[in-house]
């Protein structure tokens, strides 16, 4: 028996070591996190410093940083949570039905939470509108809006019933659109397109895992954009390099 609890603690001492030698000698090959974060570097001691308590948060946060195998510690710390708990820890994120993953932004552009109100959107047509003509007409420079699908609208179905039961209002996107067609403002909105093959298109749109078009989407895209801009402006692009 005491065999067997020796054995248990030097386990456990070298999975407590082991990280320090990881980061000392790089013994495996750890695979580095994706994304936008800030590393932070090892602090420089100053008596100011020291006595008002920032090196000490800098050197902590320096040493966790530092820590071998950090990347596959957050990314199994991270895939617990959200398997188990459902909770993501990408920012301004929410999980969705069937672990459909959304922008806040767009739940709230989807029930009209930021809506900046109709004279803020008429003035900023009223000036889009001048600025097409003017560069149109002097400088043959084709001005077009390019509005992206949102997932909010994409996937209304799968957002939290927490959201559904708030009150939806008149979106931004709807009136701007309104606004800049009834202006003769060139738009191209993929919503309704891609809403229109929400159900036959043989490769996600948007994925589950993200909040934006699929790789296969934004190529769908790309090709209607330049069709688009063909038919417009009557200048035939060569396609062959896409």
């Amino acid at each position: 028996m005491n065999r067997i609890k020796t054995i248990l603690l030097l386990i456990i001492l070298l999975l407590l070591v082991f990280p320090s030698f990881q980061k000392r000698f790089g013994l495996i090959k750890s695979k580095p996190l994706s994304g936008v974060f800030t590393s932070v570097s090892k602090p420089v001691i100053t008596s100011a410093s020291w006595f008002n308590g920032t090196w000490q948060d800098q050197y902590r946060q320096y040493r966790e940083d530092a820590t071998g195998f950090k990347p596959d510690f957050v990314r199994i710390f991270n895939q617990v949570d959200f398997s188990l708990f459902s909770i993501p820890h990408a920012e301004r994120v929410i999980v969705g039905k069937r672990k459909e993953l959304f922008a806040s932004g767009y739940i709230r552009g989807y029930l009209g939470q930021d809506f900046p109100g109709k004279y803020y959107i008429e003035e900023k047509v009223r000036m889009l509108k001048f600025v097409q003509n003017y560069l149109w007409d002097f400088k043959k420079i084709f001005v077009v809006v390019v509005i992206p699908p949102d997932k909010g609208s994409f996937y209304p179905e799968l957002i939290p019933d927490r959201f559904l039961k708030m009150k939806r209002h008149q979106t931004g996107r709807d009136y701007f659109t309104q606004k800049a067609n009834d202006a003769g403002i060139n738009v191209l909105d993929f919503n309704p397109y891609f809403s229109a093959m929400k159900d036959s298109a043989p490769y996600r749109l948007i994925p589950s895992s993200g909040v934006h078009w699929s790789d296969y989407g934004s190529f769908l895209a790309a090709d209607s954009a330049i069709r688009y801009f063909e038919k417009k402006t009557g200048f035939v692009t060569n396609q062959s390099h896409l």
